[in-house]
């Protein structure tokens, strides 16, 4: 199992953050893998790391998301205090959860500087994950905990900055899953 290193170079709250984050892939993962899915996981983690400035000086570390002990439903999982991210061996991983389970750990970190974050919502996971993704990686036509979304694509990482910044701006309690869902078309 080697570590590789992935640099980061990414604006974070106003700030240019530029460092190096690191991850690496769990024998039990790989073993389970095929050749496609393990280059796969690879490239995908490497490349939303570089979106990820709190993962800068982290190893995250990859593993087998165990089909036997999983729900039917569940695509990935994350382990925050161990910087673990859990995706299927069996089959490739969208890029929207690769980013998901990486918000987690960066919300997590950020969480435990005292930063206002709610570490346990998924809704907000998953805002926080589409606002870091450039458009271009976005493969499919839904959004994790949130529904699939009327606007073009393209548009969806622009609308996520706004809900964030609306609950900035008006607070924790402010709404702003509902004013995401009602910017990205979304049906309740």
């Amino acid at each position: 199992m080697s570590v590789e290193r992935v640099r980061i170079e990414h604006e974070c709250d106003g700030q240019e953050v530029v460092g190096f984050g690191a991850y690496r892939v769990l024998e039990t993962f790989d073993d389970a893998a095929s050749e496609g899915v393990r280059e796969d996981v690879r490239n995908r983690v490497a490349r939303a790391m570089e979106d990820f400035p709190e993962l800068a000086h982290e190893v995250v570390t990859v593993v087998r998301l165990d089909p036997d002990f999983e729900p039917d439903d569940v695509n990935g999982r994350a382990g925050m205090s161990n910087r673990l991210v859990y995706l299927p061996a069996e089959e490739r991983s969208w890029m929207m959860t690769v980013y998901h389970e990486l918000a987690h750990l960066a919300i997590h970190i950020r969480d435990t500087k005292g930063d206002d974050v709610p570490p346990t919502s998924e809704e907000y996971c998953s805002i926080f994950a589409v606002a870091r993704m450039p458009p271009e990686l976005i493969e499919r036509n839904y959004i994790s905990y949130l529904g699939e979304p009327g606007p073009p694509q393209e548009e969806w990482p622009e609308i996520c900055r706004r809900a964030l910044a609306y609950r900035e701006e008006n607070g924790a309690n402010s709404h702003y899953i509902q004013r995401a869902r009602e910017w990205l078309g979304v049906d309740e």
